[in-house]
């Protein structure tokens, strides 16, 4: 009987070993130091069995090998009872130390579950963290194609804003004793011979940029007849 209960504690020790490299994997500190614990209290008990086997293994070897005196079976009878008994409170120990395993070995399958939810939750997190910030940066990226063209827009804006129409359409100058305008001289002179179809087309460009600097300023002419 006590061979089996010493197979029993090797047994749990085996599983503590297990339990003990699974916590290891794991890094769960505060289980761990119970498990650190409840491995303590087997090996207190394994220690116990273990006297407990020498003794009966001594006390066989000398009941075989002597005669034993008068009373000396009553004794042998007493030791064993008493062997016995401290074998069933071991056995009792052992299956609340059981017990206690199977609660810690409950309570990680509890946080194995927990984790592999947080596991989950975590994946999702960052999943959605990517597709934001993927479409932030092409918000980004849009963003600052917007402001360079928003800026070529304004410059050329402000190059029209500084160009005057007319002095390209009505090119203004002078040509010698002539002003001139859209190349034409609006006049002539005794030893300048210049032809009248010239002049007055001339005096047309005149009138046309007159009458156009009139419509900008919303200006109406009267009494020009």
């Amino acid at each position: 009987m006590i061979r089996v209960v010493g197979r029993q504690i090797m047994g749990d020790e085996l599983v503590l070993q297990a339990l003990g490299r699974y916590m290891d994997s794991h890094a769960y500190m505060d289980v761990s130091e119970l498990i650190s614990d409840f491995e303590s209290k087997i090996r207190s008990e394994q220690s116990r069995t273990q006297r407990c086997v020498e003794f009966v293994e001594t006390f066989r070897k000398k009941r075989d090998g002597d005669e034993a005196p008068d009373g000396g079976d009553g004794n042998a009878a007493k030791s064993e009872a008493v062997l016995e008994k401290e074998q069933v409170e071991i056995k009792e120990r052992i299956q609340e130390l059981e017990g206690e395993c199977g609660w810690y070995l409950t309570q990680l399958e509890k946080i194995d579950e927990e984790e592999h939810k947080l596991e989950k939750l975590e994946q999702g997190y960052w999943r959605e963290f990517y597709r934001l910030y993927d479409t932030y940066d092409r918000l980004g990226e849009r963003s600052s194609s917007l402001v360079c063209q928003t800026d070529l827009l304004t410059g050329c804006r402000n190059a029209l804003k500084q160009t005057n129409v007319l002095n390209d359409a009505f090119c203004i100058w002078y040509d010698g004793p002539f002003g001139i305008i859209s190349g034409l001289r609006l006049g002539k002179l005794p030893e300048v011979a210049v032809e009248w179809s010239e002049i007055n087309a001339a005096w047309g460009q005149v009138a046309l940029l007159l009458a156009t600097l009139a419509r900008q300023v919303h200006f109406s002419f009267s009494k020009y007849r």
